[in-house]
């Protein structure tokens, strides 16, 4: 793959910490408060012409939307910090559109995002195509998804990969939870399931630092994590504000963690990193509300039934020749 092109945003436009972050899915917009900016603007700063493209018409259009990108910038007040890397550009399965990756970076929090333009990259599509015919299932592009390095149980090779975007506090998680661990069950072997933080902390009060005391134990003993996660969700454990730390202590003790550790690295916050990235990938993503799943690409909101779930997965297994149609 051609070496990747870097465009990085220069200026001295400033944004207030005001109001919730978000991450704003335009071609390179990425994580900022509101506010008013100086009024300054942004400029693209690139290194010596180079290529992102296999084929010369995909470099060609590569070459627009770096001409194209500085209207972006200007009009949509793009801040100082923000940088983006465009990866590569190719011809998409659908005629006359292109497809170009940007690594988009704001504030030390990085993503990937994927778009289709145009041939003269004045126009781009944000979100996934769909076929005129098929069933109609909302999906999203999981290539830059990250699922290594997170909460995970079933066979790395399995045919079906369930990210599930989840609130420790969320009721209607805890109850999909259950869903979820029967689907485990009934497929067994066929389907990894990969737990991604998304906790609503305007809603609930614990819910990040169960987020936070999770990674902790797993960082101990990966299969605390697990336990943490039933503990969590058990709603006769009557967690509150207060009782948190109390009771989440008592139990780490039950599984023979070390206390001292445990604390040490709830204190400091540790896996916050861990922890925001995945609540951004949601918000990349333009996940809203507590539980989400992504099922290959499907994607599930809320606390759906087992018929649903296992609608999807029987599709999918079909796909991947593992069920008969």
């Amino acid at each position: 793959m051609p070496k990747p092109r870097r465009y990085a945003i220069s200026g001295s436009s400033r944004r207030s910490a005001a109001g919730a972050a978000a991450l704003l899915l335009g071609l390179l917009m990425a994580v900022w408060g509101c506010g008013e900016g100086s009024g300054e603007k942004g400029e693209i700063q690139t290194p010596p012409p180079g290529r992102v493209a296999l084929d010369a018409e995909s470099q060609e259009v590569a070459e627009k939307i770096q001409a194209n990108m500085q209207d972006f910038i200007i009009t949509n007040k793009v801040p100082s910090t923000a940088k983006v890397t465009l990866e590569w550009v190719k011809k998409a399965p659908y005629t006359g559109m292109f497809e170009a990756n940007f690594v988009i970076e704001v504030g030390g929090v990085q993503g990937r995002r994927s778009f289709f333009f145009d041939a003269e990259a004045k126009h781009f599509v944000m979100g996934p195509v769909y076929t005129v015919g098929e069933v109609f299932r909302a999906r999203v592009e999981t290539r830059n998804m990250v699922l290594l390095d997170r909460p995970a149980k079933g066979p790395e090779a399995a045919p079906i990969v369930i990210a599930e975007y989840s609130d420790f506090q969320c009721p209607f998680c805890g109850a999909a939870s259950r869903t979820v661990n029967a689907i485990m069950k009934k497929y067994d072997g066929k389907v990894r399931l990969v737990f991604k933080h998304m906790p609503l902390s305007e809603l609930h009060a614990w819910a990040y630092d169960a987020a936070i005391t999770s990674e902790c134990a797993a960082a101990q003993k990966p299969e605390a994590f697990w336990y943490f996660h039933d503990y969590f969700f058990d709603p006769s454990k009557r967690l509150d504000e207060d009782n948190f730390k109390d009771k989440t202590e008592s139990f780490a003790k039950t599984l023979d963690l070390d206390i001292g550790k445990l604390n040490a690295c709830v204190e400091s916050q540790e896996p916050k990193a861990r922890i925001d990235y995945d609540l951004n990938e949601a918000i990349n993503y333009g996940f809203t509300s507590t539980p989400t799943f992504v099922i290959n690409g499907v994607v599930v909101i809320g606390n759906q039934p087992l018929p649903v779930l296992e609608e999807i997965i029987q599709e999918e297994l079909k796909k991947a020749g593992q069920l008969a149609g």
